[in-house]
């Protein structure tokens, strides 16, 4: 099984596949597992690269928090142990919060992003107004009741 050893962890991952990196960020409830059905699909074109994040599946290591802030250099410690310049990736949940604040300190890596269940952190200005309203009417709603 191969792990990279980097100060306090240790990183599960496994690769597989010829062609352009692509990197597979799991989620919160799961670890690298959750990818093996896309493994056959993307294999033939990308050189695959599933991890587990410190803390979940294979990979060891203390979660300060918060977790992203230890997420960001894992990946990037891995990504430099495998020699992965720009890489396509696809987040899933949790992965999704490393991959964008992987972007914003890594900017140049990224070629592609697929974010699946996650915002990654970023709510727009419309989500938030709306979201204001909806918890002012629940507010009203509630008075109302009372």
């Amino acid at each position: 099984m191969p792990h990279l050893n980097i100060p306090d962890a240790q990183l599960y991952y496994e690769v597989w596949g010829d062609g352009p990196p692509l990197v597979l960020l799991h989620g919160k409830g799961g670890d690298h597992r959750i990818w093996a059905e896309q493994i056959s699909h993307f294999a033939p074109e990308s050189t695959g690269i599933a991890f587990d994040h410190r803390g979940w599946g294979r990979s060891r290591g203390p979660l300060p928090e918060p977790w992203v802030n230890t997420f960001v250099p894992d990946l990037h410690a891995l990504l430099e142990y495998l020699h992965v310049g720009r890489f396509h990736a696809i987040a899933q949940n949790m992965g999704g919060y490393t991959l964008r604040a992987f972007h914003a300190t890594h900017p140049d890596r990224l070629s592609r992003v697929i974010m699946s269940g996650t915002t990654g952190g970023h709510i727009p200005d419309a989500w938030r107004e709306r979201a204001a309203r909806a918890a002012q009417a629940s507010e009203q709603q509630r008075a109302q009741w009372q």
